[in-house]
């Protein structure tokens, strides 16, 4: 009867160690808030540096830009020239093993807006999606905004708006870059 007892106390205790290994070996292969985090600054770090090779790439990883398929090291890959420095924000789901993040970087030294999504299984990453969305784009349609709605006020003033910057340009005109002049003449030109 002892031996009996000793084989089923050695046989729980191996099913014991097997499930206490499965979880410990379950719980290397997820990637926890820190994890993703650090994940996606060395994605944009190996981004900047245009060499994915450091990354823990699933085979087949899928990868979109602005909705279309391409392959790791195309796009933003090519031009990337600055990663976020101070607006960063994450947003991390360890419960469906994504990472969503969304920052200011640099492309040809120009910024942009990222929205950056990873799927991470298995501490590799699966997926890739970005959304891109670029600044310089935005200052082009202010300034033809705003060429469209001078165009469109009158020279005629009733108040004492008419007069208001006839002293507050204090610098000396002739101190003023001429390219500055050139772009302020729409707006202020008689005052220059």
């Amino acid at each position: 009867m002892g031996y009996l007892v000793y084989k089923i106390g050695a046989v729980k205790a191996s099913i014991l160690l097997a499930v206490v290994l499965a979880s410990a070996a379950g719980a290397q292969s997820t990637c926890d808030r820190t994890c993703m985090t650090n994940l996606v600054d060395r994605y944009l770090a190996a981004m900047v540096k245009h060499d994915p090779s450091g990354l823990p790439l699933a085979k087949g990883v899928r990868y979109t830009e602005n909705t279309a398929e391409i392959q790791v090291g195309e796009g933003l890959w090519v031009g990337a020239s600055e990663a976020p420095t101070t607006f960063k924000m994450y947003a991390v789901d360890p419960a469906s093993s994504q990472i969503a993040f969304y920052g200011v970087m640099k492309e040809w030294d120009k910024p942009l807006i990222i929205a950056l999504r990873l799927k991470v299984i298995g501490g590799k990453i699966t997926e890739i999606e970005h959304v891109l969305a670029v600044l310089q784009q935005n200052v082009d349609l202010a300034k033809k905004t705003i060429r469209q709605v001078i165009k469109n006020l009158s020279a005629a003033r009733s108040c004492g708006c008419a007069y208001a910057l006839q002293t507050a340009i204090i610098t000396d005109k002739s101190k003023i870059p001429k390219k500055v002049r050139r772009d302020l003449r729409p707006i202020i030109g008689k005052y220059l």
